[in-house]
């Protein structure tokens, strides 16, 4: 089993193309969320991201996962999950297009050992929204998809699904931090022990690797931009095989 696992992208094509081309080479490929907004981009680029993405989806049904980030709840809901780069025009186009193909995305997802979320799940919200029954994965993954998928019909959804508002100190919130919204620094503080975690949110330099908690955390923003423009990270990328992990370039 060979994973690819994609950082955040924020309407940067050029980095698409790249995954794209190596996609055969690829049994899984898993995008980390925030496909829209960045730095003075058009409403429109987003929106043509997401059809780029949805497009790539359908040619390569049960081989593509498309997490949601804290940036895409923003430009589809708005209203408690609005952050920074949010866009009326955006919204209207984002929202559209999810109101039509948004059951291509997911919150989560687990594979070869590692639990997927686009910023993480600290030990304080899993307590809170998901509670303590000795989390796995898989359970972690389905209990926030199913409250994607039901949080406008089922009591507990609702409440999960509300869950992932919560802002952190680390962002400039008072909440507990949300697996849309922890911090690189919320997250090393608070792991869920000896749950293995791969996330993006947090821009980084290169993909990085930490131990705490006997918790291997990994992180993958690696192609956000400062407001200038000027890249933060090497655009690496993670590649899983067999369980193990590397830091890869395409």
């Amino acid at each position: 089993m060979k994973t690819l696992v994609v950082g955040d992208l924020h309407t940067k094509y050029h980095i698409f193309e790249k995954v794209k081309q190596a996609s055969k080479d690829y049994d899984k490929i898993i995008f980390m969320g925030d496909y829209v907004d960045d730095w003075d981009v058009l409403a429109e680029a987003s929106h043509n991201l997401l059809i780029g993405l949805k497009e790539f989806y359908e040619e390569n049904v049960g081989k593509v996962v498309l997490l949601l980030g804290n940036h895409d709840l923003s430009e589809w809901l708005g209203n408690e999950f609005r952050c920074a780069g949010f866009n009326k025009f955006s919204h209207l186009l984002v929202n559209g297009f999810m109101a039509r193909f948004g059951s291509i995305f997911e919150l989560a997802h687990a594979e070869q050992g590692f639990l997927f979320t686009h910023a993480g799940i600290t030990e304080a919200w899993l307590r809170k929204y998901l509670g303590t029954t000795l989390p796995t994965p898989g359970m972690i993954a389905n209990n926030l998809n199913f409250a994607l998928n039901h949080w406008g019909e089922d009591d507990r959804a609702e409440q999960t699904f509300l869950g992932l508002s919560g802002v952190g100190t680390g962002r400039g919130g008072w909440d507990i931090p949300s697996p849309i919204w922890t911090d690189l620094n919320e997250l090393l503080k608070d792991p869920v022990p000896e749950l293995n975690q791969i996330v993006g949110h947090t821009p980084t330099v290169s993909c990085m690797n930490f131990q705490s908690y006997g918790a291997e955390l990994w992180f993958c923003d690696t192609h956000s931009l400062y407001s200038n423009r000027e890249p933060i990270g090497d655009n690496s990328f993670l590649e899983i095989k067999d369980g193990k992990v590397s830091k890869i370039y395409l």
